[in-house]
């Protein structure tokens, strides 16, 4: 499968999943935003057309490229639903065990045996987070430089149960 057929969900529509929105839009990929409301998916995406504008402005994309990429995202307030065709998670909500635990079951239980699973965390370690899932070797911490469509870089690391595979993709 081509990268760009790729389905990416971003579970977490708050600064940091609005940032892997705008980076994953931007480079042809199809997303599904994920948060808890209507309201706040709406925000987010003024933020992401602004930030893919400001990418069109500086010449890093180019015109007419901002429309494009803001057309390949699509939104919905259900975990499942952003999870289930997805071919690559990226979790992005708040920075509490609990929550990214119960966040981890809900996507684990919707994805496809492929998926990789990342979490944003900055705080916390996979290994604990990877505990709510029926497969832990396909999860990993997917840390980025802020923000991460302007800084391409971002840190990498499995937990105690992640496959040296997961890690490398």
């Amino acid at each position: 499968m081509k990268k760009n057929s790729w389905r990416i969900a971003c579970v977490g529509a708050g600064l940091i999943g609005q940032g892997w929105t705008t980076l994953f839009s931007s480079k042809g990929y199809q997303v599904i935003l994920q948060d808890v409301s209507k309201t706040v998916l709406e925000g987010s995406l003024r933020t992401i057309n602004k930030n893919l504008m400001f990418l069109e402005a500086k010449t890093i994309l180019k015109p007419g490229e901002s429309a494009a990429a803001m057309k390949r995202i699509k939104t919905t307030t259900d975990i499942s639903e952003s999870a289930d065709s997805a071919d690559y998670v990226q979790e992005s909500v708040f920075d509490d065990l609990q929550l990214k635990s119960r966040v981890f079951k809900e996507i684990d239980m919707a994805v496809p045996d492929h998926v990789i699973i990342a979490s944003s965390s900055s705080g916390l370690v996979m290994t604990e987070i990877q505990k709510a899932t029926t497969r832990p070797e396909r999860c990993v911490l997917a840390h980025p430089l802020l923000p991460v469509y302007r800084i391409p870089v971002v840190e990498i690391v499995g937990g105690k149960q992640t496959s040296p595979k997961t890690v490398k993709c």
